[in-house]
Order: C-alpha cells, then structure tokens, then sequence
C-alpha cells in the first residue's frame, strides 16, 4: 500500500522581492557571483534531499537581483524542482513559470510548468 505523502509548506519567498538589496558599490559581477555560491550550495542541499535548505538558498541567490537572467532562471528552476519534491506543487509551478518568463527557451522549466 502506497502512502500518501503529504506537502510540507515551506514559505514562497519569491513575491514582492525588494529592490536589489546590494550595497551600492557591489557591481554586477559581484552580484552575479555571489548568486552563484547561493546557487551552488542550493545545488548540495538538493542533492543530499534537503530540499528546505535548498528553497532556502534558492531564495537567497534570488534576492541577489543580479541581472543575469540565466542564472536567475536556474535559481527559480531548482527552487520549482525543491518545491515538487516537498509536495508544493503551486509554487513549483510559480517557479517554473519565472524561470520561463526569464528564459522562454528553457526547457526543463518548460517540461517542469
């Protein structure tokens, strides 16, 4: 007999983003940088099936604003993909749908919506 699983609620952290939350000497480069060590360790925790810490470093590298519209998408794509796994299936498709509005060509968000 199959269990049901039942969805753990993990806060959506992706609406009403501030204003890029960056000191203003932080350059793009910095940003982007910086949103790619979030990305990266939302990578390890997802990984090991920590997909609470995952959407949390997720989140963070969202909130870095850089303007790198392809890593913003992957950021949103993994969080989608963190979302699915923890039964959240509205904000898995919230994410999909940034990450496709970001990248219209992106096709795991696209399969993933």
């Amino acid at each position: 007999m199959a269990t049901e699983r039942s969805p753990i609620k993990v806060p959506c952290e992706n609406e009403d983003l501030p204003e890029k939350e960056n000191a203003p000497d932080f350059n793009e480069e910095t940003l982007q940088a910086t949103a790619d060590v979030y990305s990266n360790k939302g990578n390890e925790a997802l990984e090991r099936g920590d997909f609470i810490s995952a959407i949390h470093f997720y989140t963070k590298g969202i909130k870095i604003n850089c303007n790198e519209k392809e890593l913003k998408a992957k950021l949103y794509n993994n969080r989608a993909i963190a979302h699915s796994k923890l039964g959240n299936h509205q904000d898995s498709l919230r994410d999909a749908e940034a990450a496709i509005e970001l990248n219209p060509t992106f096709l795991e968000a696209i399969v993933r919506g």
